[in-house]
C-alpha cells in the first residue's frame, strides 16, 4: 500500500517508547513499544526486536533513511 494506491498519506512517529501512526495528518493510533536484542525466525539470528504492546514481534533492519519491519512470523508481511 502506498499513498498512490490508498489515496492516504500515512506517518509513522517514534518516540522513546511510544508509536503513533498518522493518517493524513490525524492520529489513527498510538502503541507502546520496546526494542531489544533477540533471535529473529526470519534472519535466523541475533537482531534488533521490536516488541508491541500486543506482544506482536518485528526485526527492525535500518539502511539509510530506509526503515523495514519484518513481521516474526512465517509466511507474514514485511513493511518498508
Amino acid at each position: 500500500m502506498t499513498p498512490k494506491t490508498t489515496g492516504n498519506e500515512i506517518i509513522i512517529e517514534f518516540s522513546l517508547n511510544t508509536c503513533k501512526k498518522y493518517v493524513n495528518g490525524i492520529l489513527d493510533n498510538e502503541i507502546t513499544y520496546k526494542i531489544e536484542m533477540g533471535n529473529s525466525i526470519i534472519k535466523n539470528e541475533e537482531t534488533d526486536i521490536i516488541t508491541l504492546e500486543n506482544e506482536w514481534r518485528q526485526s527492525i533492519e535500518l539502511n539509510g533513511n530506509k526503515l523495514t519491519l519484518y513481521d516474526e512470523c512465517y509466511d507474514c508481511f514485511q513493511n518498508e
